[in-house]
């Protein structure tokens, strides 16, 4: 059956007790709906053909059959409802699972998920948190040194790279850095020592004083913590740097209680 113009109820009248269409224009010169013996519907949309399938309950276009609608009632692939999106072959899934879990899946993965509880994670964002295998030992004075991260917990999109210390943001946004470092043998004599967070945009710091009353003259150990939200862009960097202002180069930062984490925020 096909079904050409459109349909305008408003102007639809009933006349000696039967229907009559003034909405269905004989002078239309184009195919709307095309409803075939098997229950295919062809829609004659915008920007090409598309038509559904009755089989598999989805709504696609036609010669390339990409996917714009699909609403899935079975447990195939792991869920028991879907509803999914598809433009140039990258399907978009909104779904269900048998654990009452609602989840957001992008090209097959997963990247959100909201349980039975209302918690939810996001196991595909960017977050990092790495450590220092041994103590970096005796560093030079009056510059910033940076911090030689070594050793990954996790990556979770391998945004962190071990051989320069640095961690690259993969997209443009705003991101929760912490830096954290425990250092032993500086000099009493120097006159502070700055913890550093060092982004592509900005230089974030903090400054713990050493010299002068009881630490005057006298070597020591302490430690300092700096965390910051940092406005990066799609390729920034950050690492971490330790300033010792004067003294003698003898400042070791102790591996067991140095780190360097953070995670995309927003």
């Amino acid at each position: 059956m096909d079904i050409d113009g459109a349909v305008d109820m408003a102007s639809s009248l009933t006349v000696g007790g039967a229907f009559t269409s003034l909405g269905i224009d004989d002078n239309a010169d184009a195919t709307a709906i095309t409803i075939a013996s098997n229950e295919t519907v062809t829609l004659n949309a915008v920007g090409g053909n598309s038509y559904s399938d009755a089989a598999s309950k989805v709504l696609k276009t036609a010669g390339t059959q990409h996917t714009i609608l699909s609403v899935e009632t079975s447990s195939t692939g792991g869920h028991n409802a879907a509803l999914e999106l598809e433009s140039n072959g990258n399907p978009v899934v909104i779904g269900t699972s048998g654990d009452d879990k609602m989840f957001f899946q992008t090209n097959a993965a997963t990247g959100m998920v909201i349980d039975n509880i209302g918690a939810v994670t996001m196991p595909l964002q960017p977050a990092f948190n790495v450590n220092l295998d041994a103590d970096q030992t005796d560093l030079a004075i009056n510059g910033r040194r940076t911090i030689e991260f070594d050793t990954e917990r996790f990556d979770v999109n391998a945004d962190f790279d071990v051989s320069n210390y640095t961690f690259t943001a993969p997209v443009t946004g705003k991101y929760q850095l912490n830096f954290s470092a425990q250092l032993s043998d500086f000099d009493g004599s120097s006159n502070f020592v700055g913890f550093h967070i060092e982004t592509s945009n900005d230089i974030y710091m903090y400054y713990h004083h050493i010299g002068g009353g009881a630490n005057a003259n006298a070597d020591g150990s302490g430690g300092g913590a700096l965390s910051c939200l940092a406005d990066m862009d799609a390729n920034d960097t950050a690492f971490c740097s330790i300033y010792q202002h004067a003294g003698a180069a003898q400042l070791n930062v102790v591996y067991t209680g140095t780190s360097f984490n953070g995670y995309l925020a927003c």
